[in-house]
């Protein structure tokens, strides 16, 4: 039997006061199969607004919005053109109403565009209006994908506060993160801390490197005490002096992002300056 989820809306309106009461013996009740629908609920004018933000209309599109009448206790689709590129938006996960006049705010927040080998999540809403009768998107379009270079710095904790075998579970997950984008523009460099700072190689030694999963097979564990807040500080701001991890010819301005494997705490961080 197929799972039904029931949106009801009980109620009864006081014409002498600002005010609502629950009608629990004469329920009005809206029925859909779809799994989702009742996600969201709206009064708007003298109708209800109701999101199935899971409903799959096609292959990728997904998102449905139902106008509801109390009188006759049916739901009927709102159509929404939308955008050749509202990919899997989950169109009706947010919604909003204000009421003088009547609009409608529907958002879908899980909107998927590819750029390059890379898959982003972006957002976009809807905003309707009755009266007049107007439908646009925000925002009007979306930002233009540009397929750049990626260079990743990874900062692992080798202190004596990691045990050996996570420290060996962090050096794995990275060599699969790099295995992952080896058919990429993406360039990695990697940095270990504790008392004392490590790099193990950097964007140019992982460009030359022959086989890039063998990089962290002989890095070991310095042990000893932890500088967190040090080493972000040198990754972030020192290299950029020292030119130790940046590509002989730089992308776009050196963007760049930092990683942690591990739990990153800023730990120490008003003595950064002092250790």
């Amino acid at each position: 039997m197929e799972r039904q989820l029931h949106c009801m809306m009980l109620y009864q309106v006081l014409s002498s006061a600002n005010a609502f009461f629950l009608d629990t013996e004469h329920p009005i009740i809206f029925q859909n199969k779809d799994p989702s629908f009742g996600y969201q609920v709206e009064q708007m004018g003298r109708g209800v607004i109701v999101s199935a933000p899971l409903h799959q209309e096609t292959t990728n599109k997904t998102g449905q919005l139902y106008r509801c009448k109390p009188e006759t206790a049916s739901c009927s689709p709102i159509p929404i053109p939308g955008s050749p590129d509202d990919i899997k938006m989950s169109l009706g996960l947010s919604l909003a109403v204000k009421q003088n006049p009547p609009q409608l705010l529907v958002c879908g927040p899980s909107l998927q565009r590819t750029c390059g080998e890379n898959i982003y999540v972006n957002g976009r809403c809807y905003h309707i209006s009755e009266n007049p009768p107007i439908m646009r998107s925000l925002p009007k379009s979306l930002p233009e994908c540009s397929v750049r270079g990626l260079d990743v710095v990874f900062l692992i904790d080798g202190s004596g506060s990691i045990k050996k075998y996570e420290f060996i579970l962090m050096l794995r997950f990275i060599s699969r993160v790099m295995k992952a984008f080896q058919d990429t523009d993406t360039k990695f460099a990697l940095m270990q801390y504790s008392h004392k700072f490590e790099i193990h190689f950097d964007f140019n030694g992982y460009s030359q490197s022959e086989d890039r999963t063998q990089l962290t097979n002989n890095i070991v564990q310095h042990i000893g005490g932890t500088h967190t807040s040090t080493a972000i500080l040198m990754v972030m701001y020192g290299f950029h002096d020292y030119n130790l991890l940046y590509r002989q010819t730089p992308t776009d301005s050196d963007h760049w992002q930092l990683l942690s494997p591990a739990s990153c705490h800023m730990q120490g961080w008003s003595t950064a300056h002092s250790q």
